[in-house]
């Protein structure tokens, strides 16, 4: 079985796809009231969403924490799919090893990614200057975050 946590549009996507193509899936939904944890017993592939986990374990917009629990639920050849390598992750795979995969480590991945978010730059730049971008100097860099996402 496959547990996908879905919390945006690509994950829309793949859900579709995964059940187009007949197999067994349980999807989480940010809006879901309940999760059933006996699932995690059932489960061969654990995906999780983009978005992030907080350094608490809260895995972004849903009210899911990943911990050790969670990942002692697993069986022990359930592959966790992750776009990333979120530091709380690597932190729980090193108390309770499971077999992980990283997403974007494949450049098929990566490469798609990356043209809806050239689009979300381009898109904030031409939101956030009174100038046509053509032939203007701008410089795009990335904020590192400092202190952990407060809780929701």
């Amino acid at each position: 079985m496959i547990l996908i946590i879905n919390n945006d549009k690509r994950m829309n996507y793949l859900t579709g796809f995964i059940r187009e193509s007949g197999l067994d899936l349980v999807e989480y939904h940010p809006e879901s009231l309940s999760f059933d944890f006996n699932i995690l017993k059932q489960t061969r592939y654990f995906i999780l969403p983009f978005g992030g986990i907080s350094a608490s374990g809260k895995i972004a917009n849903t009210n899911l924490r990943l911990s050790e629990e969670v990942l002692l639920s697993l069986p022990e050849d359930c592959t966790i799919l992750t776009p990333i390598k979120y530091p709380k992750l690597v932190e729980l795979l090193q108390v309770v090893p499971r077999k992980c995969e990283v997403i974007f480590d494949y450049d098929e991945v990566a490469i798609y990614n990356s043209i809806p978010t050239a689009e979300g730059v381009i898109f904030n730049i031409i939101k956030n200057t009174e100038i046509t971008i053509h032939q203007a100097e701008i410089l795009v860099w990335q904020v590192e975050q400092v202190k952990p996402l407060p809780e929701i």
